[in-house]
């Protein structure tokens, strides 16, 4: 029975990579989304932006400690170098991603050889710094930046999942030892707070909000590296069963969030997962109490002006629920749930 149990959770994994953004037999329909369809517009501004800004960016070196990383010592020039690691990180990751989308879209081979790039100087990146000895290399480990961490590891594997079929053995290599560790650390700092633990509408364990964010892009690492190591279908089984079984600890069958409006907005991460699951066509995805009721704790609770409240409110500026020339947000929302989107010729990123 619990053999049957584990083999469910794969059922809808495809049988081919990449499974992951652009999945297997799906090129076409992606290029001509882009080049002809509804994302011709922003996939035009995409390399556009790239062509002018980052066809040569140059690789960063690897960032380094700036003392201890505890946020109660975190002083305002330590927070500074905290976030400058994060940016350098996003940078990278958002130079990759970038490239493999406009390669997969023209096909040109210089989009490749710089998506290419940026994951082999990123896997020769450092963990576990000794940051008590001075400022040394490491500075991207999870238990160190965990922000860092997060910006590498939500975009890169998915990268290499587009990539693999041209990357050499010798290239893929490295870059798969690196994930290898990445990855083994980024679940234990999860396991370390207890995830596995967390109950849905329960706050019996002290829920983190760190440990809990990482979760979705702990099962899409599971679904871009399956056929390449080994620990990948343990991601993508631990991610699976919290999603079906223990999401959300902050919320229920209701869809409230109890951390708060701006918290509220981290379920936009969690959606990649389910935007997964809508690509390969999972019934798990979206189908929960808590997905189709969600939305509505947006329309009661963020006003859609500027405001400020006692407590919890969204930092990130105005949230545009008015009406747009195509459809009301909330309406948008709302499709997912009633499932009245098809299935994308890709997983969506936001």
């Amino acid at each position: 029975m619990l053999s049957a149990r584990a083999q469910d959770l794969a059922a809808h994994v495809p049988e081919r990579a990449p499974r992951t953004t652009v999945l297997a037999g799906r090129q076409d329909a992606f290029r001509a989304y882009c080049t002809t369809g509804e994302g011709s517009k922003a996939f035009a501004n995409i390399k556009k932006d790239f062509d002018a800004d980052y066809a040569n960016f140059p690789f960063p070196a690897e960032p380094k400690t700036y003392g201890d990383p505890d946020p109660k010592k975190r002083e305002s020039d330590k927070a500074d170098k905290w976030r400058d690691v994060q940016d350098i990180c996003g940078r990278v990751s958002g130079v990759a991603e970038a490239a493999t989308v406009i390669w997969l879209v023209t096909g040109e081979q210089k989009y490749f050889d710089k998506a290419k790039a940026m994951l082999l100087r990123e896997s020769e990146w450092h963990f576990s710094p000794d940051w008590k000895s001075g400022s040394v290399l490491g500075a991207t480990d999870i238990f160190y930046n965990d922000e860092a961490h997060f910006r590498l590891w939500r975009k890169l594997p998915l990268v290499y999942d587009q990539l693999r079929a041209k990357l050499t053995p010798a290239e893929r290599k490295p870059i798969l030892e690196h994930f290898r560790q990445r990855g083994a650390r980024s679940m234990e700092f999860i396991r370390r707070a207890r995830v596995q633990d967390i109950r849905r509408n329960s706050l019996d364990v002290d829920a983190e909000s760190h440990p809990v964010r990482f979760m979705a892009m702990t099962g899409l690492t599971g679904l871009a590296l399956w056929d390449d190591l080994p620990e990948a279908k343990e991601w993508w089984r631990f991610a699976y069963v919290f999603y079906r079984d223990q999401f959300s600890p902050w919320g229920g069958d209701d869809g409230g969030w109890a951390e708060g409006n701006s918290y509220w907005r981290g379920t936009f991460e969690h959606a990649e997962f389910q935007d997964a699951l809508l690509a390969i066509g999972d019934p798990l995805a979206y189908s929960t109490p808590f997905w189709k009721n969600s939305p509505y704790f947006a329309l009661y609770n963020v006003q859609p002006y500027l405001h400020t409240v006692f407590g919890d409110t969204s930092n990130a500026g105005r949230c545009r629920l008015h009406a747009t020339r195509r459809a009301r947000p909330t309406e948008w929302i709302f499709s997912f749930v009633r499932g009245t989107l098809q299935r994308p010729a890709h997983t969506p990123r936001r």
